[in-house]
């Protein structure tokens, strides 16, 4: 059985907490006492959910990956047309998710979810924009640097506060990533 609505809300009020806290200070200065002030709960709550604050940045970090648009295998003459829309879906979803994304991507002195988005990025170009030649490591090694670009584009989207949309965006990703 699914978890109730108070207790949905309830980890929902200490996850906002949490990043609201992550703003100000790195994850090993943040207190459970500070969550829960922020949360209005009590620590006895906090522990029922979490066995600490590691563990609430986790399950916040696992959320939005959970959530993340994902696309299964793709082939024929529709995968650009396909990839194009899959990035303009995750573009989307970190627009709607700007508040967890600016903490975790840009605030956060937590280098995990910096790196899982890091390897999100590469396995999405990697499994779905055409591969040139059968040099392995070269083509490893493009994938690497277009994953590592992808990123530094996007923490400087937000950090611009989306200056285009979404579209124009994944456009201007995919023309770089094509070359």
């Amino acid at each position: 059985m699914g978890e109730s609505r108070r207790t949905k809300m309830t980890k929902r009020l200490l996850k906002d907490s949490l990043l609201e806290q992550l703003r100000d200070k790195p994850i090993g200065k943040v207190s459970v006492t500070a969550i829960c002030a922020g949360a209005d709960v009590n620590r006895s709550t906090f522990y029922a959910y979490y066995e600490d604050v590691t563990a609430l940045l986790e399950e916040i970090e696992n959320d939005v990956f959970e959530h993340m648009p994902q696309i299964n295998d793709m082939s024929g003459i529709q995968q650009n047309k396909e990839f194009l829309h899959l990035n303009i879906r995750f573009f989307d979803y970190i627009r709607d998710n700007v508040t967890a994304f600016r903490v975790l991507l840009l605030d956060s002195q937590s280098s995990s979810f910096h790196d899982r988005m890091l390897k999100k990025l590469y396995e999405m170009y990697l499994n779905n924009i055409a591969q040139g030649g059968n040099d392995e490591l070269r083509t490893r090694l493009r994938y690497v640097y277009i994953a590592n670009g992808a990123l530094g584009m996007l923490k400087e989207w937000i950090e611009l506060d989306f200056p285009v949309g979404s579209r124009e965006f994944a456009n201007l990703i995919m023309d770089i990533a094509s070359y």
